[in-house]
């Protein structure tokens, strides 16, 4: 059985993603099979996630990667370290 992690929202944060979500529903509802498969597509990170940024005068470039051999998935890890993050 997948976790639930609790969120507590204020009211404005709350309706502000009750509000993100409506629009993407709808938005993807008004959308035939084929576009919303498109959509998908391009909505998946196809490239690694890498950027760089500057602080002061250092420079800070963060790489990432995916291990095919994971012992767990991305979701898995997200809700392990939020819940170590709750403790």
């Amino acid at each position: 059985m997948g976790k639930v992690i609790k969120l507590e929202l204020e009211k404005t944060e709350y309706d502000y993603v009750d509000n993100l979500l409506t629009t993407q529903i709808e938005k993807l509802r008004s959308m035939s099979s084929a576009e919303r498969i498109e959509w998908y597509n391009k909505s998946l990170f196809n490239k690694p996630i890498n950027f760089t940024k500057q602080i002061d005068n250092t420079v800070y470039t963060v790489n990432t990667h995916f291990s095919e051999t994971a012992n767990e998935s991305v979701n898995e890890k997200i809700v392990r370290i939020l819940e170590q993050s709750s403790k």
